[in-house]
């Protein structure tokens, strides 16, 4: 991208940021689902992550730089990248799940890289229960991404189907969850993620 385009866009970004509520108005969990698409920070998480995914390397550590000073938005980021999940209707809307991994990149799994996970494996679900190929998608981000999200990203992609259902029972939406799957214990799904990032 053109660095002057960039800069009006960036620009208008950030103004976009200020002019509204900095952080979701959560007052029980299920109103994580509610409204999704319709509130402002909607609005600015799929703007920033669409100058993101249009971005330049040297614009895209701009970027990430820029969140990483504004403690509201790492603090919703994660949110965002589920939330973007109830946005994919059909196997045509694969560019919520380009978004949401592209928050994820920009959250860097700064906060707590086990909220970054689990809602990157819910939108994964979303988009796959739609038909959406995200293996490739995938990809494609983890060639671009920073070594640490190499990793995350690469987590999500091979999870198996049981972790995966598990992350629907206990953190997604109603209409997500399924009678017949019995979820494991909190702390065997927790020591999973765990253990890939001992390393960190």
């Amino acid at each position: 991208m053109e660095q002057t385009e960039f800069d009006v866009r960036f620009s208008e970004i950030q103004a976009m940021f200020k002019a509204g509520a900095n952080s979701y108005q959560f007052k029980s969990g299920d109103d994580v689902w509610a409204n999704v698409g319709s509130v402002h920070l909607d609005n600015f998480f799929a703007e920033l992550a669409t100058l993101y995914v249009e971005a330049n390397d040297g614009q895209r550590s701009t970027l990430y730089e820029y969140c990483g000073r504004q403690q509201a938005i790492i603090e919703n980021l994660w949110y965002y990248i589920r939330r973007a999940g109830k946005l994919i209707e059909t196997k045509d809307d694969k560019k919520w799940l380009e978004l949401g991994i592209a928050c994820s990149l920009l959250d860097g799994g700064r906060m707590d890289y086990r909220d970054t996970i689990t809602s990157l494996i819910l939108l994964r679900f979303a988009a796959e229960r739609k038909g959406v190929e995200t293996r490739s998608i995938f990809d494609n981000f983890i060639q671009t991404a920073q070594d640490n999200m190499k990793k995350m990203l690469e987590n999500v992609q091979d999870h198996p189907e049981s972790s995966i259902r598990s992350s629907v029972e206990y953190f997604g939406p109603p209409e997500w969850k399924t009678m017949e799957s019995k979820a494991p214990e909190k702390k065997t799904f927790w020591k999973t993620i765990s253990d890939l990032f001992k390393s960190k």
